[in-house]
């Protein structure tokens, strides 16, 4: 399996639909790919419209948040590539193309995470232009800061992101403590700081609601995101599962290792020589 799409939704019987259908339209094998709703503990019908839609799996998660739901779709999934999605986006028909693609081409396998920016179509022209220009802005402003404070960056956007499935692995998976604000930055820095090469690819978009930006407000919405960017960067972001204390251990076990052999070879050489 080259593909396996992923998709996280919560009360999305209006919405995961159209997204599973446009998925099934997309101009990539069917055979080479799969797709994966996550229905989060909804109230709703998700889960039989994901299926009437014509989802290859769709699973229950009851703990709730996205990394709960995008880290159980990942460990059901088979894909060497996982992408991912939000239940309120709709991608162009080459959007998996041109993901495989960027994996593909990387011969070296250095590529861990891939991202793309989203675009509002129900956003008035004015507000279109300026989500635009944030999200390239944003972009600019990390490799900026990057410059300077010699930390490595990445960026990545939940609702449109794909990783290489042995760079998330490396890492623990999905951090499941973010229920929503961070937890696609966390994802990109741990993968960004375990050696792996993060790209955000501006050819690859996807289409989202504005509903988030209309619930908070796009200037608190961008700030939310700013913030807890800022404090995941300056941050460890260590893999997850990693015991310090016992990886110490074990390098010092390994370091004793030797010396033991030495000394058995010593004793034997002694008692022959006797």
């Amino acid at each position: 399996m080259r593909l396996s799409v992923v998709i996280p939704c919560f009360n999305e019987e209006k919405n995961i639909g159209g997204l599973v259908e446009a998925l099934n339209a997309q101009d990539f094998p069917r055979d080479d790919f799969e797709i994966i709703a996550v229905d989060n503990a909804s109230a709703d019908n998700t889960s039989e419209e994901a299926r009437k839609a014509g989802a290859d799996k769709v699973l229950l998660e009851n703990n709730k948040g996205t990394n709960f739901a995008r880290q159980a779709g990942f460990a059901a999934s088979r894909g060497i590539i996982v992408a991912f999605i939000d239940a309120d986006c709709l991608p162009p028909k080459d959007w998996l193309k041109k993901i495989y693609a960027v994996f593909e081409h990387d011969k070296n396998g250095e590529i861990g995470i891939l991202s793309g920016p989203y675009r509002y179509d129900d956003l008035g022209f004015l507000m279109r232009l300026f989500s635009d220009l944030w999200q390239r802005v944003m972009i600019v402003l990390i490799i900026i800061g990057d410059f300077f404070f010699r930390k490595k960056w990445a960026a990545a956007l939940g609702g449109n992101m794909a990783v290489r499935r042995t760079a998330l692995e490396a890492v623990g998976g999905m951090d499941t403590k973010f229920t929503f604000f961070g937890d696609d930055s966390d994802t990109a820095l741990r993968i960004r700081r375990a050696g792996y090469k993060a790209k955000f690819d501006r050819s690859i978009i996807v289409t989202s609601s504005v509903r988030r930006l209309e619930k908070k407000g796009f200037v608190r919405t961008a700030g939310l995101y700013t913030a807890a960017y800022v404090k995941l960067y300056f941050g460890k972001n260590k893999p997850l599962g990693v015991d310090e204390n016992h990886k110490i251990e074990k390098i010092e076990q390994l370091k004793k290792v030797p010396r033991e052999k030495i000394e058995r070879l010593k004793k034997m050489a002694l008692k022959g020589h006797n």
